[in-house]
């Protein structure tokens, strides 16, 4: 697996634990469209924060993401995941599975596109 995407995705993970949109927002390219079920596409760093902020005000506090699959080619990255989203940091709320296309940006991995999609029910 490629280190550096690795590393973006717990700086992802401490930004959500943190209560700070404004941080997770940041490891996003600045053209990054986020996708979600039943919602028209996210476009650009303010429309995901926004997206984070609802989140955070949904009560989640801790998110896990594992990488399933990484295919790396040259700037271009396509993940395949899941994620399993908590409130109050340990009570299991919903897995979610989600394909990531990265890109590089300034010597950076960046998240470009990400579409999320409802996983199996928790229970």
């Amino acid at each position: 697996m490629n280190d550096q995407i690795a590393a973006i995705n717990r700086k992802l993970e401490e930004a959500v634990a943190a209560g700070d949109p404004a941080s997770a927002a940041a490891l996003y390219h600045p053209e990054a469209k986020l996708f979600t079920n039943g919602a028209d596409p996210l476009e650009g760093i303010s429309a995901i924060q926004s997206f984070f902020q609802s989140a955070k005000d949904g009560g989640i506090t801790k998110v896990e993401l594992t990488t399933l699959e990484l295919e790396v080619f040259g700037d271009t990255a396509i993940e395949i995941g899941k994620a399993a989203l908590f409130v109050r940091e340990d009570q299991l709320v919903a897995r979610d599975n989600y394909s990531v296309i990265w890109k590089k940006s300034g010597g950076e991995w960046k998240l470009f596109r990400d579409l999320i999609s409802p996983g199996p029910p928790v229970g």
